[in-house]
């Protein structure tokens, strides 16, 4: 009968489920623990040495014009790295790559500690070495390949969840770390390293590495068992398939991907992540301008806000899986897109007066902020700061949520073939927006103020839930793809047999 042969395709290898024995699943969640540690470990490279990359660079002799190179080096490195070590994943054993990659980061991060013994231009060593870090942490890629492959479609949600999570908790420890050393004033010299709260915390990122080569060695397992063994067993189906079963004609081949929605999840993707670019870049100087802030105060109120920011991120992240089995992942993406446009439309002056302006007479230091001095600080008003802060909670809600969404859904789209190089060019397209957006953030930003600003990003905003409405009904995984196929072509052969038996 259809339905007995319809079990019969069901246990069958095409559709890779395989009894997972209690020490193999084990291992493989101990694997998976492994690779958040690792992306936690890149979150905190990244954000330790944040407050420490103007004093550094003016010690060296660099500008502050070339600051903004030496921002974007972390993001142009790992946009390099992150397609490369993709590809690399579907070839090579992963413990290979991420001990590369590790390798990359801890030369980064020393290179960047002995930049005042090198000769030369002290500031390009600096922007070689921050390259160098960022193209390491390429491995971003590898980890969300690795989560793709060692997960089922019911586990992967949460694992995807799990990831961003342990780098929204890196981003908030890294400055904490990076606080700590402020003590270590004026330093001390080792021969040619200079050791003191300047260097300290990339020294400090070279022992989490040499820590998390460890465990990748000891407790990490290569699995690519629940995706890449599903594709190796469609490839051979044909044979493993019983006489049965090819006569009923209730398996068929997996179909195929959709990839102009793939392609359209990607450019999502890109899109959100230029608009929270537009939040990071002109947090500090729109509190400066808008409230009367000298740049120490600014820093004050901008890190609360950003703890804040991040306590509400990993909350979204720990929570994100049961919303999503409640009311559907496309359902909370296109959520979270339009809170994400609402978010930046609320950050939109409106009315009232304008900010303090500029007096020429005020004492000119870094203590006595002088007001606002852009050519727009007349024509435009004060954003009131309870709606700043609003915005910035809005973003912090949406954000985790479109991130968790968009990962899962891209790698359920994919289905079961193998999905380093695609996650190489989804991580890239991520990077490239946190590098290219602040550059034009900031002119756009200088040129106009916030209301154009943030107008333009709720524009960028809104164009991704339009993209998310057009794509919506192909937003759909792959395995559920499969199984409407497989559904459809039991309906029909059942119906082909009426007829002939009629």
């Amino acid at each position: 009968k259809p339905s007995f042969c319809f079990k019969m395709a069901e246990s069958l290898p095409l559709l890779g489920r395989t009894v997972e024995s209690p020490e193999a699943k084990r291992l493989r969640i101990r694997s998976i623990r492994s690779v958040y540690l690792t992306n936690f470990l890149n979150a905190i490279g990244f954000s330790i040495v944040m407050s420490t990359l103007w004093p550094l660079l003016d010690r060296v002799g660099g500008s502050k014009a070339f600051l903004g190179y030496l921002v974007s080096a972390f993001s142009f490195g790992q946009l390099i790295g992150s397609p490369y070590f993709g590809y690399w994943a579907n070839h090579w054993r992963y413990k290979s790559i991420f001990f590369l990659s590790g390798m990359l980061k801890v030369v980064g991060n020393l290179m960047y500690a002995f930049s005042d013994s090198v000769g030369g231009r002290k500031d390009f060593f600096l922007l070689e070495a921050r390259l160098l870090v960022g193209l390491g942490a390429g491995n971003m890629a590898l980890c969300n390949a690795y989560i793709s492959a060692a997960t089922t479609m019911e586990e992967r949600t949460q694992a995807m969840a799990m990831l961003a999570a342990s780098g929204g908790i890196g981003f908030i420890i890294g400055p904490l770390i990076g606080v700590s050393f402020g003590s270590m004033k004026p330093g001390y010299e080792l021969g040619p390293l200079i050791i003191d709260f300047l260097t300290m915390p990339a020294l400090c990122c070279c022992i989490l590495e040499s820590i998390n080569q460890l465990c990748i060695l000891f407790f990490f397992r290569e699995n690519r068992g629940t995706s890449a063994a599903q594709h190796n067993s469609n490839e051979g189906s044909a044979q493993t398939l019983t006489p049965a079963v090819q006569m009923e004609g209730l398996v068929r081949e997996t179909p195929k991907t959709d990839f102009p929605a793939v392609w359209a999840l990607m450019a999502q993707y890109f899109g959100t992540m230029v608009v929270l670019s537009v939040f990071e870049t002109v947090g500090t100087p729109l509190t400066m301008d808008e409230y009367d802030l000298n740049s120490q105060k600014a820093d004050i109120y901008n890190g609360l806000i950003a703890g804040i920011f991040g306590l509400i991120c990993v909350v979204v992240f720990g929570v994100v899986k049961k919303l999503a089995m409640r009311f559907g992942e496309r359902q909370l993406l296109l959520t979270s897109l339009i809170l994400t446009t609402v978010s930046m439309a609320v950050l939109i002056p409106m009315g009232g007066p304008a900010p303090k302006i500029w007096n020429q007479n005020d004492q000119d230091d870094d203590t006595t902020r002088h007001g606002c001095q852009a050519s727009w600080c007349e024509s435009i008003p004060q954003l009131p700061f309870f709606q700043y802060v609003i915005g910035c909670v809005l973003v912090a809600v949406a954000y985790p949520m479109a991130n968790v969404m968009e990962f899962s859904l891209f790698s359920k789209m994919l289905g079961s073939a193998p999905q380093g190089v695609w996650m190489g060019w989804l991580t890239a397209a991520g990077c490239l927006a946190r590098a290219l957006g602040p550059l034009y953030i900031t002119q756009l930003y200088s040129e106009f103020g916030p209301r154009i600003t943030f107008a333009v990003a709720t524009g960028i905003a809104a164009l991704m839930v339009l993209l998310a409405l057009y794509f919506y009904k192909r937003f759909v995984p792959h395995a559920s793809q499969l199984q409407h196929q497989q559904d459809t072509g039991a309906q029909g052969v059942a119906k082909t047999k009426s007829v002939l038996l009629h």
